[in-house]
Parts: structure tokens; sequence; C-alpha cells
């Protein structure tokens, strides 16, 4: 169902059927079809759209790197995603500790 959606957030790193890495653009309700659905912009050109369905605009990307499947068909890169909050986590941390303690807590954290 839409609970594997309900936590996601728009440009969460996805992964496709298992196999194909995207970033997820849309999630719900569309024109072309019933249910609840997920529009990942692709990292490949393995897609069959730009974003743009049916005549909707749904999200953009480039031609062919668009798909949308059904919730059950994507998982989180968790990888990816923790890359990006340790990412933030340092941009933070730059601007908000001495210096001379962000060595400490970096190795901490494992950046």
């Amino acid at each position: 169902g839409n609970e594997l959606l309900s936590s996601d957030i728009f440009g969460d790193r996805v992964l496709v059927k298992h196999i194909q890495p995207g970033t997820l653009m849309f999630k719900g309700c569309t024109s072309f079809d019933e249910g609840y659905w997920a529009g990942v912009a692709l990292d490949k050109p393995e897609g069959d759209h730009d974003g743009t369905y049916g005549g909707v605009k749904y999200f953009v990307c480039a031609k062919y790197f668009g798909i949308f499947v059904r919730p059950d068909q994507i998982s989180h890169l968790l990888e990816d995603n923790e890359k990006k909050k340790a990412n933030d986590f340092v941009t933070v941390l730059n601007k908000h500790w001495p210096v001379e303690t962000r060595g400490l807590i970096c190795l901490y954290m494992i950046c």
C-alpha cells in the first residue's frame, strides 16, 4: 500500500525493482490509472517519459529518464540517503561548532 511512500521525501534516492537507481520525484494519484504511484527520475535513460505522461506534467526530468511504478516496486538507497544526511550534518557542524572541536566530532561521526 501507501505506507512505503508515507515517509519518503522528494529527492530521496531509491531503487526501482531492485536494479534501477533513481530519485523520487512524485508520489500520489495520477490521471492515467487508479491507485497510488511513485514517479522516479532514473539515473540512466531506462524510463519511458520525461515526467509528463498522458499529457499531464507530474515532474520534470530528462527524456526517457522518467518512470512510474507502484510503491511496492521501490526501495530506499539507504547508503545514498545516509551520505546526504551526513553531508547536511557536516554543513551544520561547520557553521555552528568551533574549528578545534570539528575533527573530534567528525571522527566520531565517521565523516
